[in-house]
């Protein structure tokens, strides 16, 4: 169980990327002062370029914190970047640098390892197609699948199957295009 000090610090980290059109395209989440992850893939769609994109995007990408700042947009710019590559374990990675301060509420989340997580409940917040204000969806953690990731199983909420064919990648989260992005 995730105690009510460590969900409110989760939700305080949690970031909404938009489109240059102002649509949202996925989730991302501070881990420091000025710096994000998200996936390589939410950035690709962001700034509307190719998901095979090698060399780390220049341009500025816009974000909000909705559920501590909802509308005040801040700009990042990509620091880190892992692109999607199918072959690897560890891809689809970004890391964002904002720049300026996030609003004063929001806060990093801690981000921890481990080698067992067999029947690991979780939790994660993100921006499916047409819910623009974000859904949370629960599962639990399975074993290490073939490719080096950690298989997971979601929950039914209220009626609800959230089925986003997934794996937690030994680096984080990694979800399926335009599906969910991180935490």
């Amino acid at each position: 169980m995730v105690s009510s000090n460590y969900r409110q610090a989760f939700k305080a980290a949690i970031a909404r990327l938009y489109h240059t059109n102002g649509t949202v395209v996925g989730a991302g989440f501070l881990v420091c002062d000025r710096q994000l992850l998200t996936c390589a893939h939410v950035v690709t769609a962001a700034l509307g370029i190719s998901t095979t994109t090698q060399d780390a995007p220049t341009e500025v990408i816009e974000l909000d914190f909705p559920l501590i700042a909802p509308g005040q947009k801040v700009k990042a710019k990509v620091v880190f970047w892992q692109p999607v590559n199918p072959n690897q374990i560890g891809e689809d990675v970004a890391g964002l640098e904002l720049e300026t301060a996030p609003a004063a509420d929001c806060q990093p989340v801690r981000l921890v390892t481990t080698e067992e997580f067999w029947n690991h409940p979780f939790q994660i917040f993100g921006f499916p197609s047409q819910r623009d204000t974000g859904i949370w969806a629960a599962g639990v953690l399975r074993d290490r699948s073939p490719t080096g990731g950690c298989r997971w199983r979601t929950l039914r909420r209220r009626g609800m199957l959230c089925n986003p064919v997934s794996v937690v990648r030994q680096s984080g989260m990694r979800n399926c295009k335009g599906s969910w992005g991180w935490p």
